[in-house]
């Protein structure tokens, strides 16, 4: 494996362990250990109209091949537009790049072994029944798309969308290692015709689905508004984002985008949310090159002073919804935690300029992580890692492509 692909699957194995998503509360939840969060990054979520992870995505390099009758995938990859503004994942659904129930069904004979549902297969537990229908996107953002349906019609009546907590892991690891592992919060939304119905696009780490090993898709939980008559645990320490001795363990901003999507306030979340632990798991196989590749360029030498830092550039990622560029800057002398206030004044210096068109980064998920005891599977002690996200474009058709920050350009194409 070459020094920079093991750079890439070390930053997300770093990522997938160390961002994770929920309170001890909400894992209690889902049934598993409580887990550490260390600063308001350290979170996964999806949202309707745009795609927030700062985490590092492994991508495999493998070949895309687009699926004969892609035209046939129309009906479904018109979910994503209409329900989630996501015209990117129609586009490369509509070309075929999306694997659905009906291949999965084509690949696979059931023998019998499996007590798990795959997908296409319904599950029902309490007032629900979710079925997967398949995946879609580039190798960055995988996207996979759920039906959920809320068999209690007054329940279903409460609310236009509900919350979905769910997580993504290779079987091995969900069975031996699942505490490890992070939630992805996404939101459903009512179909239009059919009131008890809910699609659900949600992000997946593109490790686990890229592989072609079998994966576990567990619907942790899902939220829907209503009278919660037994509040789910929130404790007050958390809601001001500290505990007794000042130590920082959680902060608002955790919660942001669930409040956001229900209309409410943070000091409402306990009384007008009604949690359901469902904890609906699923167990399949993607085959691998089902999703298109994103571009991949790598970086030496190139390096920007920024604030007294040296940032250095290692590579960039050119998917089909964000552009991720990647860098390192050596941290000694600072604690585990990193400022995103810093984070986010460096980030403001940068820009991207494609054919003449400029982009800034998205600066409020400015992002950075690192180990000043060395422990991390990167193995460098006192290094910090910075990603930048910009809007995505077509990199194979821009003729120039540059990032400049303090006053220095570097040509990225």
């Amino acid at each position: 494996m070459s020094i920079d692909s093991r750079y890439r699957e070390q930053v997300d194995l770093f990522c997938e362990t160390t961002y994770k998503v929920g309170s001890e509360e909400m894992l209690e939840m889902a049934k598993t250990n409580s887990e550490r969060r260390t600063d308001t990054k350290k979170r996964i979520r999806f949202a309707r109209k745009a795609v927030l992870i700062p985490a590092a995505a492994v991508l495999f390099g493998v070949s895309a091949t687009v699926a004969a009758g892609a035209a046939g995938f129309g009906p479904l990859s018109g979910l994503f537009a209409r329900y989630f503004d996501d015209s990117a994942t129609k586009k490369l659904a509509d070309e075929g790049y999306i694997y659905t129930a009906e291949n999965y069904a084509s690949d696979n004979t059931p023998d019998g072994s499996s007590t798990y549902p795959a997908m296409g297969e319904t599950l029902e537990k309490d007032i629900f029944s979710a079925k997967v229908l398949g995946l879609a996107g580039d190798t960055q953002d995988p996207m996979m798309l759920i039906d959920i349906t809320v068999k209690d019609a007054e329940a279903a009546a409460a609310g236009d969308m509900i919350g979905v907590y769910t997580l993504a892991v290779g079987t091995g690891e969900f069975e031996n290692n699942r505490s490890s592992y992070g939630m992805v919060y996404s939101n459903g939304v009512k179909d239009e015709e059919d009131p008890n119905l809910f699609h659900v696009s949600t992000r997946v780490p593109p490790k686990w689905v890229t592989n072609g090993e079998e994966v576990t898709f567990d619907i942790v939980s899902i939220h829907m508004r209503g009278d919660n008559e037994t509040p789910w645990e929130i404790g007050d320490n958390e809601l001001s984002g500290l505990v007794s001795d000042g130590q920082k363990i959680a902060d608002t901003d955790f919660y942001q985008q669930e409040t956001d999507d229900f209309g409410i306030s943070l000091s409402e979340l306990r009384s007008r949310i009604k949690v359901y632990n469902v904890d609906m798991q699923f167990r399949f196989t993607i085959p691998q090159n089902v999703l298109k590749e994103t571009v991949e360029k790598n970086y030496d030498e190139l390096a920007f002073e920024v604030n007294g830092r040296t940032y250095r550039l290692h590579y960039a990622e050119f998917g089909v919804h964000r552009t991720i560029i990647r860098f390192d800057y050596d941290n000694a002398g600072y604690d585990y935690h990193v400022d995103p206030e810093t984070d986010k004044k460096a980030a403001e210096q940068f820009t991207l300029t494609v054919d003449g068109a400029v982009y800034k980064p998205d600066i409020d998920n400015t992002g950075s992580f690192t180990d000043d005891q060395g422990n991390c599977n990167l193995g460098i002690k006192d290094m910090c890692y910075m990603s930048l996200y910009f809007p995505a474009f077509s990199v194979e058709n821009a003729q120039r492509v540059t990032l400049s920050a303090n006053g220095v350009s570097c040509e990225l194409k």
